[in-house]
């Protein structure tokens, strides 16, 4: 999505950028590495024109009252993302046929976006000139013959506007193409110099065609505007008080631009620094390569260690002196626009996704899911984003009634149990399933019992000091999300009708270990005091798959067990991490701290990401080494 801090680039601007040259010649990709880049571009030129054609269509039949022609929903609004002719699925599906795998990879500008940002840079754009809803802007010529007129205006401007758009794309795949034959193309540099306009950026001149001389021309169309009491302003409420011509070239310039970026070049990101140094021992501070048996690092674990300074370790009550991973890839980041105090949301996520691998256990895949809120960046500075997690495993025995268990009674008095009975006075029995348990025994699909524990997290959550709220919490022996959601379950395989990536887990291990647990993980920002500028926050959603070290891995096959989406955190500042009732008992308890490293947001946006650090940690109940926690440090090179 286009949610990255943008600054509108003028006209002026791009046409003063024509003279940036791609570098000097240098060696040639392979030609499958070619057909891989020149493919990307063509195709996801291709999306944002079937897009762009779509947007045109809509705002056009609208204004002519041809409704039946809008698809479901019947407003232009709907009609944008119907995709009534399937053209953008199919110029997408042609984009994800592109070959860029094997000998065909260039290591470079294959980002996995490319399509979605071709298509959401039209939505953007239709959007940004006619303003948020096109149902509230577009006018019917046709049933109101006064607004002829303006219906013409506004189809005209919505044709060309995608016309220039698509212009863009064009032009920078016929940059791409000649300096991949040339051999000045070999690296994200040489596509990022494509970016930006004419020669080299558009070699034929197409933009300045579009965006110039036939807009000019299709604006001829809103000659004698306004008509029917509708002003230039009210039609196109996007560049209201601005030049109309202006206005579509600046507007298109920044959002396209923005597109090819993240699409070819992936926006802000940063490859995390893998050396490994040894700590401990007789050479501490040395380089080292054997992560897991610290064998070059005298005289070996545990006195050394040989420590990645990215790093993943996991710890669990089963392994206390914990397993070491270096956290091979990168990050990416995503920057909202910051409001007057400069704090802006942000987003996180990976450049690909990540293999670790439990030598002669299992190898643990993490990819990319999505569906986490945005944390937050400050930067100026003053907001209090340091975090605090709780992780318990087993919070539904702190809600016992009392005498409802007698292996582990209650004050009745106790704060936590009044505020358990008061959020739910009908409760009873010792677990989340309580209120479900004529549900549970006949295996009803509508139990609620990931409902009750959800309910039991929050009171648990308010509890703690500070001011935690849930952030993830589920009733061990019941399916969440997918197909089966809320079905009852003892296998991860019960829960994946939709497919690993498109469905629910099974809550608790595989098989389930402590059907009616209910686990709950509670959330503090601001646990610290205030920050200093370029401090931030954010959530990256991950699935996690286990598979046997067989065959190729993490290809989906030989799996050991699903860990269903996690909104795992992270952060330039302080995070404390704690689990309870570790394993289901409350004697167990695992306790970590780590600390990230924050630079200027200006630093940020310009890329020079070199010395920021992300500390963060992910909880697994449950897993193939029980209940486990794994913090990590994300250092960018």
């Amino acid at each position: 999505m286009l949610n990255r801090i943008r600054t509108r680039i003028t006209w002026t601007a791009c046409l003063l950028a024509l003279f940036l040259v791609p570098g000097l010649a240098s060696a040639a990709l392979e030609k499958p590495q070619q057909k891989c880049l020149n493919g990307l571009t063509k195709e996801a030129g291709k999306v944002d024109k079937a897009q762009g054609g779509d947007d045109s269509a809509c705002v056009k039949n609208f204004g002519k009252a041809k409704f039946d022609k809008l698809g479901p929903g019947g407003t232009v609004e709907d009609c944008l993302t119907n995709d009534v002719k399937g053209k953008v699925a199919k110029a997408k599906t042609k984009v994800a046929g592109v070959v860029c795998s094997g000998e065909a990879d260039p290591g470079f500008g294959v980002t996995g976006t490319i399509a979605d940002e071709a298509m959401d840079a039209e939505l953007a754009l239709i959007h940004a000139v006619f303003g948020s809803d096109l149902a509230s802007t577009v006018v019917d010529g046709k049933t109101d013959p006064s607004l002829k007129g303006a219906a013409k205006c506004q189809a005209s401007v919505a044709k060309q506007l995608g016309k220039c758009g698509a212009a863009w794309w064009k032009g920078y795949g016929e940059c791409v193409k000649a300096g991949l034959k040339v051999g000045s193309i070999d690296n994200e540099a040489g596509l990022a110099a494509c970016i930006g306009g004419a020669p080299p950026g558009d070699p034929k001149g197409r933009i300045v065609k579009d965006c110039s001389t036939k807009l000019t021309k299709a604006l001829e169309k809103c000659a004698g505007i306004p008509g029917g009491g509708q002003t230039l302003d009210e039609l196109f409420p996007g560049c209201a008080g601005e030049d109309l011509e202006t206005c579509i070239q600046n507007t298109t310039a920044s959002i396209e631009i923005d597109a090819i970026e993240n699409g070819a070049v992936g926006g802000l990101s940063c490859q995390h620094n893998v050396d490994a140094f040894c700590e401990g021992g007789d050479t501490p501070g040395a380089d080292c390569e054997d992560i897991f048996g610290s064998s070059d690092c005298p005289p070996g674990a545990p006195t050394a260690r040989c420590n990645p300074i990215s790093f993943a370790s996991l710890e669990s009550t089963s392994v206390p002196n914990g397993l070491n991973f270096a956290l091979i890839g990168g990050s990416t980041f995503e920057v909202g626009e910051p409001d007057l105090n400069g704090v802006a949301s942000m987003e996180c996520g990976l450049t690909q996704p990540i293999g670790l691998v439990i030598p002669s256990l299992l190898v643990a895949c993490l990819t990319e899911v999505g569906g986490c809120d945005p944390g937050v960046i400050d930067c100026d500075g003053g907001t209090a984003l340091d975090l605090d997690t709780v992780h318990h495993h087993t919070v539904d025995q702190l809600m016992v009634l009392p005498g409802s268990d007698p292996n582990d009674p209650l004050d009745p008095q106790d704060p936590l149990v009044l505020a358990w009975q008061a959020a739910e006075p009908g409760f009873q029995g010792a677990d989340c399933r309580g209120v479900d348990q004529a549900c549970f025994e006949t295996e009803n699909p509508s139990c609620t019992a990931n409902e009750t524990c959800a309910a039991m997290c929050d009171v648990y959550c308010a509890s703690l000091p500070g001011n935690h709220t849930q952030s993830d919490s589920g009733c061990e022996g019941f399916c969440r999300g997918g197909t089966t959601d809320r079905e009852l379950c003892t296998l991860d395989t019960e829960c994946q009708q939709g497919g690993i990536n498109n469905s629910g887990d099974c809550i608790g291990g595989n098989p389930v270990a402590h059907a009616g647990s209910c686990t709950c993980d509670c959330l503090e920002v601001g646990s610290g005091g205030p920050s200093l500028a370029g401090a931030f926050w954010c959530q990256v959603g991950l699935q996690t798959v286990t598979e046997a070290l067989t065959g190729t891995l993490c290809d989906g096959n030989d799996i050991i067990t699903i860990i269903g989406q996690q909104c795992v955190v992270r952060t330039t500042e302080t995070i404390t991490n704690t689990v309870l009732y570790a394993e289901d008992d409350k004697d167990n308890t695992l306790n970590q701290f780590d600390q990230g490293s924050r630079i200027s947001c200006v630093d940020l946006l310009a890329g020079n990401t070199s010395g920021l650090a992300q500390a963060g940690n992910q909880t697994s109940y449950d897993g193939d080494l029980g209940d486990s926690a794994t913090r990590t440090v994300q250092v960018c090179q």
